[in-house]
């Protein structure tokens, strides 16, 4: 994670934790990293359809904004 990843997810968590406390910051967590599984996923199987190495680094960024996007959507708290 670069520097504009880690204050991306700080934003993420503040305005998670305003919104509806902690519990809702654990499934603001927990769905960044299941985005975020996802889409290193989808970037290896890009790379052996190209025939490519697979990567050695994936931006974050479009991960972070996806699992805050499906927790605050669904609205509801894992824990």
């Amino acid at each position: 994670m670069g520097a504009g990843d880690v204050k991306l997810m700080a934003l993420a968590g503040l305005t998670a934790g305003a919104a509806s406390g902690w519990p809702f910051c654990l499934t603001v967590l927990v769905d960044v990293a299941i985005a975020g599984g996802l889409q290193a996923l989808l970037f290896i199987a890009a790379a052996r359809v190209r025939g490519r190495p697979p990567p050695r680094a994936v931006p974050y960024a479009l991960a972070i904004a996806a699992g805050v996007t499906w927790a605050f959507v669904s609205g509801t708290a894992l824990f």
